[in-house]
């Protein structure tokens, strides 16, 4: 047994791979520091699971806020162009009721029939009223 732990590298020295080694002493199998060690390289990978699912939990939220904000900003956008629209059909509803008022104005239509159509005023001789039958 001396002879097999004369190989064996010092805690501190690095072995054959060049990595350091921390004990002196090899470790039989059914051991528990063989077992502590298979337990830590399963918690690391836990671990690891772990910190995975975190990240992609995360990303999900990222992009669910995301693709909220850009609904929102897109919202925006919208309202903004139906408040344009609205603005600009008040304006057209308001200049189509003056234009109504004055197209309804008698003395407006008087002058209108005289000037652009010739028109003459109608006189008394004119006017015939029909009997009822």
């Amino acid at each position: 047994m001396r002879a097999a732990l004369a190989c064996v590298p010092r805690a501190g020295e690095r072995g054959e791979g060049g990595s350091r080694v921390e004990t002196a002493r090899a470790v039989p199998q059914g051991s528990k520091t063989a077992v502590r060690k298979k337990l830590k390289g399963s918690a690391d990978l836990l671990w690891l699971a772990a910190c995975l699912m975190v990240c992609v939990a995360f990303g999900a939220v990222l992009l669910r806020y995301l693709d909220g904000r850009h609904e929102v900003y897109r919202l925006g956008y919208d309202l903004a162009a139906q408040t344009q629209e609205h603005s600009r059909l008040l304006e057209e509803n308001r200049r189509l009721l003056v234009e109504t008022a004055l197209q309804s104005n008698a003395e407006r239509l008087e002058i209108e029939a005289l000037e652009w159509l010739g028109l003459r005023p109608t006189g008394p001789r004119q006017i015939r009223i029909g009997q009822e039958r």
